[in-house]
């Protein structure tokens, strides 16, 4: 179980991830990563931005990863692969050259658009290379773990749309609220993931809604503006 939280722990890493702020609620964790294996990536569609950010901490003490480096200090560590990407997707990390000292979180995100040629799973393999002290002596160690996967699907909005020209949000991308104009044409609100997970709901009252997303993570979402069996979708970005 250790191996596959380290899985997370060091997938995302190529490059320098700009205007990331990772989450401060992992910070005291031992070591992990959020989301891991078995959460696994939020689904991408197809011609639509995706964006997945993880979250990881390396453990000091390589025994947490594999008992027989037990008691050799990390000094760092750093990915050399990320294997099984689609074409069009990349990863940034939040650390200058991907590399972080040994239990230390960091974070890191996965961004694309997906086309139609892609749609399917996609297992994701990370080649990582730490550097361990054996006594006095730093030694590099590679490890390749497996375990992640993006799932790439057509983005099937059926629904109903009443008046969408006349309904305005912003701003987009928003990082603690968001205001819809003429709300009122609707009676609700509901908020998904791009995995159909609901976020949140809420009654129209106003004509100008404000919609509170500073709890929400970073990602893409959709807002579905709900009146009887009609439906208006709209997707924004929480930065």
């Amino acid at each position: 179980m250790k191996k596959c939280l380290l899985t997370a722990l060091l997938a995302l890493s190529a490059g320098f991830l700009t205007a990331q702020t990772c989450n401060p609620q992992y910070q005291d964790s031992t070591f992990g990563a959020w989301p891991d294996t078995t959460t696994n990536f939020d689904t991408a569609f197809v011609n639509i931005a995706y964006i997945q950010v993880l979250d990881f901490k390396a453990p000091s003490d390589a025994g947490d990863i594999d008992p027989a480096y037990s008691g050799a200090t990390i000094n760092s560590y750093r990915v050399t692969a990320v294997n099984g990407l689609p074409s069009g997707f990349t990863y940034q990390c939040s650390a200058a050259n991907c590399q972080y000292n040994g239990g230390t979180a960091g974070c890191a995100q996965l961004t694309g658009t997906a086309n139609n040629t892609q749609i399917g799973t996609h297992p994701i393999e990370i080649v990582i290379q730490a550097t361990i002290m054996v006594g006095s002596f730093p030694a590099p160690v590679n490890y390749t773990f497996s375990g992640y996967r993006l799932v790439i699907e057509e983005q099937e909005l059926s629904t109903t749309v009443l008046a969408p020209d006349q309904v305005y949000i912003y701003p987009n991308p928003a990082s603690t609220n968001i205001n819809i104009v003429n709300a009122d044409l609707y009676e609700s609100i509901e908020v998904y993931g791009v995995n159909g997970q609901l976020i949140s709901q809420q009654e129209i009252n106003t004509s100008e809604e404000k919609l509170d997303i500073s709890d929400v993570k970073e990602g893409i979402y959709f807002i579905h503006l709900i009146k009887g069996e009609t439906k208006s979708i709209h997707k924004f970005v929480k930065k």
